[in-house]
């Protein structure tokens, strides 16, 4: 129970961080910096945002293989 609880935790951190960096993104995009420093902020949070999808990605995979279940005892 504790190990579904801790995954549990960590996917709503990433969906957060996610959830965090689409926001920096909209002000980015609505702020009125110059185009240039616009542009590096953007693919700066873009950057950002691909990270921590991969990262929710492989967490994802990694906590569905089979050795990794409680099912089986080897957590």
């Amino acid at each position: 129970m504790r190990t579904e609880r801790l995954i549990n935790v960590v996917l709503s951190d990433l969906a957060l961080e996610n959830l965090k960096l689409q926001d920096d993104l909209e002000v980015a995009i609505n702020n009125a910096e110059t185009i240039d420093d616009k542009v590096k902020t953007i693919k700066e949070i873009l950057g950002k945002i691909v990270q921590n999808e991969s990262s929710i990605t492989k967490f994802q995979a990694l906590i569905t293989k089979p050795e990794t279940t409680e099912e089986n005892g080897k957590i």
